[in-house]
């Protein structure tokens, strides 16, 4: 999957998850290193650089699978 885009993969998650979690997958696994050493720069800690990096992931799953502000409208 790593020839697909970060865009693509954002737009597939969109319409996978919950159930199909291939294309999150792929956005972790290819952003999980950068964003844990960014973290880690910023906090110095390897648990707490971890636990940020998960907290990271799950508010991006989480915005995938939540109801767009315009599908809440209607």
């Amino acid at each position: 999957m790593t020839s697909i885009s970060d865009e693509e993969l954002a737009a597939r998650c969109k319409t996978e998850l919950p159930t199909t979690t291939c294309s999150y997958e792929a956005l972790v696994q290819r952003h999980m290193e950068r964003v844990y050493r960014i973290a880690y720069r910023v906090v110095g800690n390897k648990e707490d650089a971890e636990d940020i990096a998960q907290d990271v992931f799950l508010k991006v799953c989480l915005l995938y699978t939540s109801p767009s502000p315009r599908d809440r409208q209607k």
